[in-house]
């Protein structure tokens, strides 16, 4: 398929002109008008006159009048302390020094941030008994912490951690020495007899003004965010590590649905926001690394579904996680707005590791995983063959039980994971180099996974004014046999099929010599039996499909601080890959793949894509008067992803084995070609009111590619965010100890989805012109989702206990939908607008934090309800040919076999499941029996359920006891329905439990009768006649599950027990899918073969999900 593609690269020069003369004239009258606000306000001067004030007092009115934020430790600031303050037109630095003369507290002053802490004092105290205590403070993973304040409370010495988070200080039997530090709880603890003393800083979660990343990667506050963010921390994605890290983070964020790959290690996770909104579109979420939206693209040999099984990974698996710092969820649009046409199914951002200021660093980790199959079927091991030429196991019963285990084929997978990296700098240039690998073997031979990461990110402040970022990645990434599910190139379908009463072992040789050919042939007396089945042992060592990426990203930050109000940052980045894709198939293997001539297949695809990320971003904070602060953004983007790829080879032809593209193929090479850019401006504009009351309003203006004004009515569209948050607390008089923090929030939003390629401007096909000829749909508009939502996020306890709780409402119009026109007319298919998918629910996040005498807990529990329901299909539409007018109220799309179909339906949702088949009743409902025999009908569409769950819970523990720490994470699935075909053909060939526990019942159990042709009864729903599938009526099952998901259990050792050189070692025993509470589905429900939005819910012959075990070793040198 060939698409016009009109915006030529001289047009998008002159509009990205444009876009950059726009821009300096927007900041240009941003300058102005902000200049005019309050020339005073602009240099930052202080002025103020106060007796006897209280100094809180005080810096509340410096942090009004500068605009400045303050970070402290309230117990630093002596409650009843008064000061005389006298200032006019003085620095912040000048104010600072007056107001807190004669206090041991210093201050730093960073990106408009002042920061509080103890100063370094050493009073004149007696020195009788008195004993140099030394130590060491880490956090809870045993990371070592700079600049902790420790004070001595009885004789009032105090000192801070170093680089090491190294301390001494002098104290006697029964002082109490204080730990504290910003974003850690405070910690007291008395001196006994030790000298030596190993502290572990609890993170306070809940701190009241903590600083996240949120879209276009600005940094705000969490208390003036008008929408719900949640941020994990990249210990998250390390303490049980995956291949894709985003498996990681299953069960710890509302709102989010994670399905990992049935294809194994490495595969493509399928990440849903708030649930699915478009119909013909994309559902899968938005990535986005330090700021920047990245392709996420999966390539490979083959597709999922019913008869494919070759599959491959995607594109954010080419990270390690030991590179990343954090991953915040941005689940809604009113968070995501920011991203315009690319925001509707939400953002996983994630922000990668930087260097540190101090002595240089080196860190190691190692883990090992071990993993064999979680869920398997059940199968029978008594009854053999009818006769030795059939596969299907309807025999008499064999003499004494088979010694036959499907579950023996699998191996003992493993995944290893190394990384060392080294950090370390200066206060002004700071520098981080890793290096990481990924190597892995799954639970079937001969498939791999093999990942090789190099990083590189250099920070540096060049002058007062200007701060620069650099960062380098490359990846390596190389799978071998990776697949999901499906008929074809699965060794399951022979696996789980073979006949008991056969012996394995002989068909391990898999290969015969031929004389006639002189080649090896495979060995498989029961041929494909309609289902293209092979040798199990032929399919994993004869024929091959490979993958390999090398993948670089460069990028690029340049922040230059004009004045204390008014900075400009301009970022870009590269990101380019290039893979390819091999097939190879022997001759011998089964003339289904490789043609009658039995040469052999091959087949090569080769992809080269290169993306170009550019924007600038105007960035201005200022106070406006005493009550009133603004802060704002403005800037432009240009995004530019070209795709270059051909498909070659085919069955070979002349000779055997011999795999080259060239004159031993069949077919054609097939070039694909592909662009598309995105251009857009936006703007964030920001008003709080005495730090308590935020107004936020953000717009995108874009303009796609997709839709050039050659052939589009309308080229441009404009995307809007208004929200507004109120911290109660800070106005209300409510004590501590019950309500320690309110906020309330409510937020409007409009978003959209990427436009489909080639929908206005005409289209044609070289291969076959008479196939798909669409007509231009010129008033095609891009989907848009309208979303509301409100939230509260509430602590109690001295903020120990805390709750967010988030309700929404979206509505995602302009659904693509299409119409086929008569034989004979000009165009086969016309596009139109119409539909309405609406998503309602709640997420919710409710947290305890609990500390006593060295022994910490911290509980979370995330919830999540989402409510899909299809409001509008088509109403009035006017077919262009045949002027006929029409309505539809239903959508069907295919799945597997003759009678289950993904129907929407008006009041119904897009995960709903229908059945068109069923055994033939009588009048009375009845099982109809006729001469023995029963017989299929076919019945208007039947709901037998939806695949997506009803709500789902995530309950996540970490304890921690002086150098132990304990975690674990259990989570809930519940709602929803699977469809298993594996359990239909196992039945049909008699090699299941089930059916052997009729035969020797004597017979079927089915409408309250007994149907004693147990072969019949399964032969008929199970299809396995014709190479059907079976009758998916009958094999629904529920998909509530309720599994441990995770857990660990980690060991660092004393500082005392290491060299000098070694500053930490942990070590960690893992596990992942350990056990299930509850599971009634003889597949994993979790687990998915696509990413798609309507091939959910389904197992034939899926790959079985993994339980792991492992450990992991931290060292920091």
């Amino acid at each position: 398929m060939y698409k016009k593609y009109t915006n030529k690269i001289g047009m998008a020069i002159r509009r990205y002109h444009r876009l950059l003369l726009l821009m300096r004239l927007t900041i240009l009258l941003l300058i102005v008008s902000l200049m005019q606000v309050n020339a005073e306000t602009l240099a930052q001067r202080i002025s103020m006159y106060k007796r006897n004030a209280s100094l809180e007092s005080v810096l509340k009115e410096i942090r009004k009048q500068s605009g400045y934020d303050f970070f402290y430790d309230g117990k630093i600031i002596p409650k009843n302390y008064k000061v005389d303050v006298a200032l006019t037109g003085s620095t912040v630095d000048e104010a600072l020094e007056v107001t807190l003369k004669g206090l041991p507290v210093e201050y730093k002053i960073e990106n408009r941030s002042v920061v509080l802490r103890l100063r370094k004092i050493v009073p004149e105290i007696k020195r009788d008994d008195l004993v140099k205590i030394t130590g060491t403070v880490t956090d809870s993973i045993g990371i070592r912490i700079q600049g902790v304040s420790v004070a001595n409370k009885t004789n009032g010495s105090a000192t801070s951690t170093d680089a090491d988070g190294t301390f001494t200080i002098d104290a006697k039997e029964g002082d109490i020495l204080v730990f504290s530090s910003i974003g850690y709880i405070r910690q007291e603890i008395r001196i006994g007899n030790q000298t030596q003393l190993s502290v572990i800083m609890r993170q306070m979660e809940s701190q009241l003004d903590q600083v996240v990343v949120t879209a276009l990667g600005i940094k705000k506050s969490t208390k003036s965010l008008t929408y719900n963010v949640q941020e994990l921390k990249g210990e998250e994605l390390t303490r049980n590590k995956d291949a894709n890290f985003v498996n990681a983070l299953t069960g710890k964020i509302a709102g989010v649905t994670i399905n990992p790959s049935s294809s194994g290690i490495g595969g493509a996770t399928r990440v849903v926001m708030r649930g699915t909104k478009s119909i013909s579109g994309n559902n899968n979420v938005l990535y986005v690394v330090d700021g920047i939206p990245i392709p996420n693209a999966s390539g490979g040999a083959g597709s999922t579904g019913a008869f494919s099984a070759v599959v491959s990974g995607e594109g954010i698996s080419s990270f390690n996680p030991e590179d990343i710092e954090t991953v915040t969820a941005l689940t809604g649009p009113s968070a995501t707005a920011l991203y315009g046409n690319q925001g509707a199914n939400g953002v996983l951002l994630i922000t990668t590791k930087k260097g540190t200021a101090g002595k240089m660093s080196i860190s190691f980790s190692h883990s090992s995983d071990f993993f064999n199959p979680f869920v398997l079927p059940k199968f029978q091991n008594t009854y053999g063959q009818e006769n030795s030429l059939e596969m299907a196991s309807w025999g008499s019963k064999l003499s004494s039980p088979s010694t036959y285990q499907p579950g023996d084929f699998f191996q003992t997978g493993r995944n290893i994971f190394n990384t060392v990296s080294i950090s370390g700098g200066t206060e002004k240039s700071q520098t981080m180099i890793s290096a990481g690998t990924n190597n892995a073997e799954g639970i079937i031979s001969n498939n791999t996974f093999n990942r090789y990461n190099f990083y590189l990110r250099h920070t540096a402040n060049l002058s007062d004014r200007l701060t620069m970022d650099f960062n380098a990645m490359y990846v390596r990434l190389d799978d071998k046999n990776m697949f999901a599910q499906g008929q074809y190139h699965n060794p399951l379908l022979p696996i789980y099929l073979f006949p008991p009463g056969d012996d394995i072992r002989k068909y391990q040789v898999y290969e015969r010599y031929d004389p006639d050919r002189q080649i090896p042939l495979q060995f498989w007396p029961y041929k494909n039996q309609g289902l293209g089945m092979e040798n199990p042992y032929w399919t994993i060592n004869a024929q091959t499909n490979t993958n390999k990426t090398d993948r670089y990203m460069l990028s690029a930050v340049a922040k230059y601080k004009f004045t204390d109000w008014l900075d400009l940052t301009g970022r870009a980045r590269m990101d380019n890959s290039n893979s390819i894709a091999e097939s190879k198939y022997p001759a011998g293997t089964d003339p289904l793949y490789i043609s009658a001539l039995n040469f052999g297949l091959y087949r090569v695809n080769n992809g080269v894509s290169k993306n170009i990320y550019l924007d600038l971003i105007a960035s201005s904070k200022l106070a406006i008067n005493d009550n009133l602060n603004f802060s704002g953004n403005i800037g432009g983007s240009y995004a530019d992803g070209r795709f270059q790829g051909m498909t070659a080879g085919g069955p070979l032809v002349r000779l055997a084995n011999f795999y080259s593209i060239g004159e031993n193929t069949a077919n054609i090479p097939v070039q694909s070609l592909g662009r598309s850019q995105l251009q857009s401006v936006f703007m964030t504009t920001e008003l709080d009111y005495n730090k308590w009351l935020y107004l936020n309003a953000t717009g995108r203006y874009e303009w796609p590619s997709q839709l050039p004004k050659k052939f589009a009515a309308k080229s441009s569209y404009f995307y809007p965010s208004i929200g507004i948050s109120a911290i109660l607390t800070d106005v209300m008089q409510i004590p501590e100890s019950i309500l320690s923090f309110a906020k309330l929030r409510f937020s409007y939003a409009e978003v959209g989805a990427p436009p489909s390629a080639g929908i206005a401007n005409p289209s044609y096909s070289l291969t076959n012109p008479d196939a798909f000829r669409p007509r231009p749909f010129t008033n095609y508009m891009p989907e848009r989702t309208r979303s509301l939502e409100a939230g509260a996020e509430l602590k109690f306890l001295h903020n120990k206990l805390r709750l967010n709780v988030t309700a929404y409402k979206s509505n995602t119009f302009n659904q693509l939908l299409s119409v086929p026109n008569p034989e004979g007319s000009l165009y086969t298919t016309d596009y139109f607008n119409a539909g309405d998918i609406q998503n309602k629910g709640i997420e919710a996040n409710l947290g305890y934090q609990f500390d006593f005498k060295g022994f910490g807990w911290n509980t979370n529990a995330v919830f999540t309800l989402n409510r899909n329901e299809v409001k509008r299909l088509a109403e009035g539409y006017v077919n262009p040919v045949t002027g006929e007018v029409f309505g539809r109220d239903s959508l069907r799309f295919g799945t597997v076999g003759n009678d289950l179909i993904n129907m929407l339906t008006v009041g119904g949702g897009m995960s709903d499941l229908y059945v068109t088949q069923v055994l033939r009743e009588d009048n009375q409902g009845n099982l109809w029996v006729d001469n023995g025999m029963i017989n299929k009908m076919k019945i208007p569409a039947r709901y037998i359920g939806h695949t997506v769950p009803d709500y789902t819970i995530g309950w996540s523990n970490s304890l921690n006891y002086r150098n132990f720490a304990l975690s674990f994470l259990i989570d809930a699935r519940i709602g929803g329905v699977g469809i298993s075909y594996t359990q239909a053909v196992m039945d049909a060939y008699g090699v299941s439990q089930q059916s052997a526990m009729d035969r020797d019942n004597g017979g079927v159990s089915i409408y309250g009768s007994k149907f004693s042709d147990v072969k019949q009864f399964y032969n008929t729903i199970g299809g396995a006649s014709g190479g059907e599938v079976g009758m998916a009526a009958y094999y629904v099952y529920s998909a509530s599950n309720v599994r441990l998901r995770e857990a660990s259990l980690g060991y660092t050792i004393p500082i005392k027990w290491l060299g000098a050189r070694i500053r930490n070692i942990q070590l960690t025993l893992t596990g992942r899918n350990l056990f299930m509470f509850y599971n009634k589905s003889p597949f994993d429900p979790e687990s998915t073969s696509s990413t798609g939005t309507y091939y959910q819910g389904i197992d034939y012959f899926r790959q079985p999900s993994y339980r792991s075990f492992g450990f992991s070793l931290k060292a920091q040198f």
